[in-house]
């Protein structure tokens, strides 16, 4: 065989086995653990990356409590207050223009609870003036529309009062009983209403 052909065979066939003889470049694999279900039917990987593993078990820090303050009452509560005080001293005077003035003023006070409050000492000047109408609404317009109120029981009272003057001694009884009954009655004005009861009951009983 010629020599030129010989060497042509060579370099066809290293050309050929070369690549076939070489090994394979593997890629290294991290093995994945598995938990295999009750069941048998798949298996769920169970390992976790190093930083989810250690987010799960890191100890969360616990926010301390600070202890708040007690809120101060605002300027615009401790002025209802006085005038409200003022507004009462008014009508046990029978200065009724003043405390007029002072309702019609603070009645219009964006805060629900202070605006049931005024409605109290609403009932109560017009009570005194001789308005029991006025008086037995104002008084059961707390009752009505606000049941959560703190001011129900004087409401209750105050309503009570009105239908006596109203002459309506039955009704009266009525919201006297639950004045007494409800939670949210001052002992006071419980007190005065259990009085009211005591003198009611025997004239009603008789008529």
């Amino acid at each position: 065989m010629p020599h030129c052909t010989i060497t042509r065979w060579l370099l066809i066939g290293c050309a050929v086995i070369g690549p076939l003889a070489r090994p394979a470049k593997t890629q290294a694999r991290t093995p994945i653990q598995t938990s295999t279900s009750s069941e048998g039917a798949w298996a769920l990987p169970t390992t976790l990356s190093a930083a989810g593993h250690s987010r799960s078990n890191a100890p969360k820090k616990r926010r301390s409590k600070k202890a708040h303050a007690p809120r101060k009452k605002r300027a615009s509560s401790i002025a209802s207050s006085a005038a409200m005080k003022r507004a009462r001293r008014a009508i046990r005077s029978g200065d009724f223009e003043l405390a007029e003035t002072l309702v019609r003023s603070m009645a219009k006070t964006t805060n629900r609870a202070e605006r049931n409050a005024w409605a109290i000492v609403e009932a109560e000047l017009a009570y005194a003036r001789k308005q029991y109408a006025r008086a037995g609404l104002a008084a059961m317009r707390i009752v009505i529309l606000h049941p959560k109120s703190k001011q129900v029981g004087a409401a209750l009272f105050w309503a009570a009062r009105a239908y006596e003057g109203l002459r309506r001694p039955d009704k009266a009884i009525e919201l006297y009983q639950s004045c007494v009954r409800h939670k949210t009655t001052p002992r006071p004005i419980r007190d005065k209403a259990q009085d009211r009861l005591a003198k009611l009951q025997p004239q009603v009983a008789a008529s």
